[in-house]
Order: structure tokens, then C-alpha cells, then sequence
């Protein structure tokens, strides 16, 4: 067994489309599928100082 681990620049919403894609893509050499997707939204950037408390 192999786990291959992929990092895709897309927009988060295109999670389930990659999924798809790549697991369809994969079955060509064997059963294969998905164990996780994760959406990583880009972060906003801050001006400024953060409090601490």
C-alpha cells in the first residue's frame, strides 16, 4: 500500500472537485481512496500589534 500525500494550489472551494479528480485518476492503478481533504483559506494579514493579556 502506498499513501501519497498532495498539496494542490486551488481555491478552497474546489476541495471536492480535486478529491474527485484524483481519486478517479488513481483507480487507473488500483483501489484507491481519499482518506482527507483539508481547505487551508489564506489567512488575513494584521497591521499592527496583538494584544497579549
Amino acid at each position: 500500500m502506498l499513501t501519497v500525500t498532495v498539496q494542490v494550489k486551488a481555491p478552497p472551494d474546489m476541495a471536492q472537485a480535486v478529491k474527485e479528480a484524483l481519486a478517479m485518476w488513481l483507480e487507473r492503478y488500483g483501489d484507491a481512496h481519499v482518506v482527507s481533504v483539508v481547505a487551508k483559506a489564506p489567512e488575513q494579514m494584521r497591521i499592527g500589534r496583538e494584544r497579549t493579556t
